[in-house]
């Protein structure tokens, strides 16, 4: 079941979280949130409605505004969306509980012609796919799966490369937020120590001189530990829990 989907990136209600995000848990009244956004105070408002109905956990105090306390410990469009700078990637964001794929929901979303930089998001995978057919291993919230839909205006002998350029952006990815060292084994795996920590999985729809479109699907192994993996995989598989002794969120 999809918990929504985002049509546009900032939005309202993602600018607003975004604001409060980067006031550090300090109160922010309305007035200066209506201004600094160039928006109303109802729109405010609404999006403070809003994102509490998500989950998140706001105190409102009359005299001294907004602060935000926590967030759900979950994947929401409007989470992603306002930790985003860009504008192209995240451009249309869907987020599901369980899904089969998603690969095979971008496919689907890419097929009926949404843009690119669509992004879909699972907190877990009944199907999840590896590359030559393997499974990819994807219990609820404990990892990262997502698929993103790309038109590059490339000829179909020149898109191997972007399963480097994806696994590098997660190798990036990974050092920036946990502060740990990875490798990039091609075509499409991410180590640690030998051990495998991300996938990415790439597929596309061409012409025998174009692209129509591709899909980047990328699995990280989060919060996994050593019960969530098969023994098989507990030889072969690592996570960021499991590397660094730590929850991530």
């Amino acid at each position: 079941m999809s918990f929504s989907g985002i049509d546009g990136v900032p939005g309202i209600p993602v600018q607003v979280l975004s604001y409060l995000k980067s006031h550090n848990g300090r109160f922010t009244p309305a007035r200066e949130i209506k201004e600094s956004l160039n928006t109303t105070r109802q729109r405010v408002i609404d999006s403070i409605t809003y994102l509490k109905g998500a989950g998140y956990e706001i105190e409102v105090v009359a005299d001294r505004g907004f602060r935000l306390i926590d967030a759900p410990d979950t994947i929401l469009p409007v989470e992603v969306a306002a930790g985003l700078t860009c504008r192209r990637f995240g451009c249309r964001i869907f987020s599901y509980h369980r899904i089969g794929s998603t690969n095979a929901a971008a496919h689907d979303f890419a097929m009926a012609g949404l843009p690119e930089g669509t992004l879909v998001i699972a907190d877990s995978q009944t199907r999840g796919r590896g590359r030559m057919g393997r499974r990819w291993h994807s219990p609820p919230a404990k990892g990262l799966y997502f698929s993103i839909i790309l038109r590059p205006q490339l000829p179909p002998n020149k898109t191997p490369g972007l399963s480097l350029i994806a696994g590098l952006a997660v190798v990036r990815a990974i050092y920036t937020t946990a502060g740990l060292k990875t490798a990039m084994k091609w075509p499409n795996d991410v180590l640690h120590k030998g051990k495998k920590l991300a996938g990415i999985l790439i597929e596309l729809e061409a012409e025998l001189d174009r692209v129509e479109y591709v899909i980047v699907g990328v699995g990280v192994n989060v919060n996994q530990v050593k019960k969530d993996f098969t023994r098989p995989l507990l030889r072969t598989a690592a996570s960021l829990k499991l590397i660094s002794k730590k929850d991530r969120r």
